[in-house]
C-alpha cells in the first residue's frame, strides 16, 4: 500500500509514478507524453485558440489518469483459465500459492472472490479447466480438485479473516434486504456486509444454502461443509430470518412478511429465490401414484438416510431428463437399492447439459443412458405407473439454437419402470416476479447480464433472474447486483471507489521444477482422481488429495498469467 501512494505522489510529474513501479515502458511513454504536451501548449499560447480550453481540459483528465494508473499499479492479462472463470477467480495466482505449500494465502485469494471455496471445489463444472493450455501438451490442470485440496488443508484461522474485513460502519444506516439464501442471495449479502451495510436476508427454509442444500446430493456436497461457509456468513453480521416467507400478506406469527412491506422498510432490495418450482410434462398418466419430480425428489432424500423411499429398492426406476437434477435423481435412485435405473432425454450424449465428469460416474454406478427420445404417455395398471411410451426426437434446437424439439411420431419405444422421476428444469417460484417485469434472460454471456428492475430499489439475480445456471454464475449474479445497489445508494462515491479500487496480488514464487519456468514444459501426468469403491450410500464419492499430490499439480501450471504481464 505505500508503494501505491508514493507511486500516486510521484505521478504529479506524470510518468515518474509508473517509473518507480518498474513500468518502464508505460512511464517513457507517459513521461514524453508530458514534455510534448508543454511543448504544444507552448506553440499555441503564442495565439488565442477557441479549442485551447478543451485541450487543457483532456489533458488535465489524462494527468488525472495517470496518477490512478500508478497507484494501482501493474496490469496482468488475464490467463485463459480466468477467462473461462465466471467470477474471474485468480487462478494462477492462487495455483502459483499452493505449488510453494502456502495453502492460506491460495485460500485468501479464492475467499476474496467468493467465500463458498469448499463448495465450489467439489460441485463446480470446471469452466476454467477447458481453457486451460495444458491441454495442448496433454491434459488440463485439475483446478476444480486443487481448489478443493486447498479449502482442507486450510488453517481454520484464516477462513474467518476475509468475512471480517467491514470498511466503512457508518453504511450501518443504510439497510439491504436479500430475498432468498441461495448462492446469489449470500453472496450479495456477503459483499454488501463487507462494505458495511445492514442487511437481512429473508429465507422460506430452515437454513441458509439454496438449491446448493436443496438439490446437490450429500455424496457430491456433504451438509457439513455447506454449512460452515453459509455460518461464516451469517457470523459477518447479517441478520438471518429463516422460516420466513415474502408473500402478499403479513402474518403475525412472522412466517410471511409481504413484498410491498419489504421494498417500504428497506433502502434496497435484492431478490435471489432461484427456480424451485419444477417443470411438468403435460402428457397423460403424469398424475399417477409414483411419478416424482427431480427437484422435489433431490429435497425429500437429502438426509444421509432417507425415509419413505421403500418402494425403490429392487424395482425399475426411470429418470426423465439430461441435465444435472436429473444426473442427481438417477444416482440417488440407485443408493435407494433400485433394482435398475434408466435415464431418457432428448438430446445426444454431446448436446446433454449435465456436466460431463457427473455423467461418466452415473455410467460407471450402471445408469442406462437413453438418448434421444421424449416421453409421449405414461401407461397404467391399478392406478399405478407400469411402462412409458417414447418418441423419437429427431432434433433438439432449431438453427438458432433455440429449443425446439421435432420428433418422429411414428418411431416409439416403451420401457418397464415403477417409479418415475421427471426432472425437465425448474422455473420460478416468488409470487411477486410478475410484479417487477423481469424475463427470463438465458444469454450465455452471465456479464451481460443485468440485475436492475423496473423498481428503482429493488434489484435481482442468480437463476431468478437467468433460469438454472451452475452455482458459479450464480455467484457472479450476487457480486453483480451487490456493487449495482451500493452504487444505487452511494451514488458517485461508490464509483469513485470502484475505480479507485485494485486486486492486490502476490510476486511469483520461485519454482525451480515448475513447468513455466522451463523452456520446453513437456507432458506431466495430470492427478489421478481417486473415487470410493462402494457407491450403495450417500457418502461422498470424490476424495481430497493429499498435500503432496496437490502440490504437485499446481507445479503442472504453465502460470499463463504471469508471462503476460505488464510492468
Amino acid at each position: 500500500m505505500k508503494k501505491r501512494l508514493i507511486a500516486g505522489v510521484l505521478s504529479i510529474i506524470p510518468g515518474l509514478g509508473q517509473l518507480y513501479r518498474k513500468r518502464w515502458g508505460a512511464g517513457i511513454f507517459i513521461f514524453l507524453l508530458f514534455f510534448l504536451s508543454i511543448w504544444f501548449f507552448k506553440m499555441i499560447w503564442t495565439g488565442f485558440n477557441p479549442w485551447f480550453i478543451g485541450i487543457l481540459f483532456a489533458w488535465f483528465i489524462i494527468w488525472v489518469a495517470n496518477i490512478i494508473d500508478a497507484y494501482k499499479g501493474p496490469f496482468y492479462l488475464s490467463s485463459p483459465c480466468e477467462d473461462g472463470c465466471p467470477a474471474h477467480v485468480r487462478v494462477s495466482e492462487y495455483v502459483s500459492l499452493l505449488a510453494n505449500n502456502k495453502f492460506d494465502d491460495a485460500y485468501k485469494v479464492i475467499a476474496n472472490v467468493t467465500p463458498f471455496v469448499g463448495t465450489l471445489g467439489r460441485i463446480c463444472p470446471a469452466p476454467c479447466e477447458a481453457k486451460c493450455s495444458r491441454k495442448g501438451i496433454e491434459s488440463p490442470l485439475a483446478i476444480r480438485r486443487l481448489k478443493r485440496a486447498i479449502s482442507e488443508y486450510a488453517s481454520t484461522s484464516v477462513r474467518i479473516t476475509p468475512i471480517l474485513k467491514v470498511k466503512d460502519q457508518n453504511l450501518q444506516s443504510k439497510k439491504v434486504a436479500v430475498i432468498g439464501g441461495g448462492p446469489a442471495g449470500l453472496t450479495c449479502a456477503y459483499e454488501l456486509r463487507k462494505k458495511g451495510y445492514a442487511v437481512t436476508i429473508f429465507e422460506k427454509e430452515k437454513e441458509m444454502g439454496g438449491m446448493l442444500r436443496i438439490s446437490i446430493p450429500e455424496y457430491r456436497l456433504p451438509k457439513d461443509v455447506l454449512l460452515q461457509e453459509t455460518e461464516l456468513i451469517e457470523d459477518s453480521g447479517i441478520t438471518i430470518k429463516s422460516g420466513t416467507e415474502v408473500g402478499k400478506d403479513d402474518l403475525p406469527d412472522g412466517s410471511q412478511v409481504s413484498f410491498d412491506t419489504i421494498t417500504k422498510d428497506f433502502d434496497a432490495v435484492f431478490i435471489a429465490t432461484g427456480t424451485g418450482i419444477a417443470q411438468k410434462l403435460n402428457i397423460e398418466g403424469e398424475n399417477l401414484s409414483g411419478v416424482y419430480y427431480g427437484i422435489d425428489f433431490l429435497k425429500a432424500t437429502k438426509p444421509s438416510n432417507p425415509t419413505g423411499f421403500e418402494s425403490f429398492a429392487n424395482k425399475k426406476t426411470l429418470v426423465i431428463g439430461g441435465g444435472n437434477v436429473a444426473i442427481d435423481a438417477a444416482r440417488t435412485a440407485f443408493r435407494l437399492n433400485a433394482k435398475e435405473v434408466n435415464l431418457i432425454c432428448l438430446e445426444s450424449r454431446k448436446e446433454m447439459p449435465a456436466c460431463p465428469p457427473e455423467v461418466e460416474e452415473s455410467l460407471d454406478e450402471g445408469i442406462k443412458i437413453n438418448n434421444g427420445w421424449g416421453p409421449k404417455k405414461i401407461i397404467e395398471k391399478d392406478g399405478k405407473v407400469t411402462e412409458v411410451e417414447f418418441k423419437k426426437c429427431t432434433s433438439v434446437f432449431d438453427k438458432k439454437g433455440n429449443f425446439k424439439p421435432v420428433f418422429d411420431e411414428k418411431t416409439t419405444m416403451t420401457i418397464d419402470c415403477d417409479n418415475i422421476i421427471i426432472a425437465i428444469g425448474q422455473t420460478r417460484e416468488a409470487s411477486f416476479a410478475d410484479k417487477i417485469q423481469i424475463p427470463n434472460n438465458r444469454t450465455k454471456d452471465i456479464h451481460n447480464v443485468s440485475s436492475k428492475t423496473p423498481l428503482p430499489n429493488v434489484f435481482a439475480g442468480g437463476d431468478f433472474v437467468t433460469g438454472p445456471r451452475i452455482a458459479i454464475e450464480a455467484i457472479v449474479m450476487g457480486k453483480r447486483g451487490a456493487k449495482e445497489i451500493d452504487i444505487y445508494l452511494r451514488g458517485f462515491k461508490a464509483k469513485l471507489e470502484e475505480m479507485l479500487s485494485f486486486v492486490e496480488t502476490y510476486t511469483p514464487a520461485n519454482l525451480p521444477d515448475a513447468a513455466w519456468t522451463q523452456k520446453n514444459p513437456g507432458e506431466k501426468k495430470r492427478i489421478d482422481l481417486t473415487l470410493i469403491k462402494d457407491r450403495k450410500n450417500f457418502k461422498e464419492v470424490e476424495q481430497v488429495s493429499s498435500q503432496e499430490l496437490a502440490i504437485a499439480e499446481a507445479k503442472r501450471c504453465l502460470q499463463c498469467g504471469y508471462k503476460c504481464r505488464w510492468r
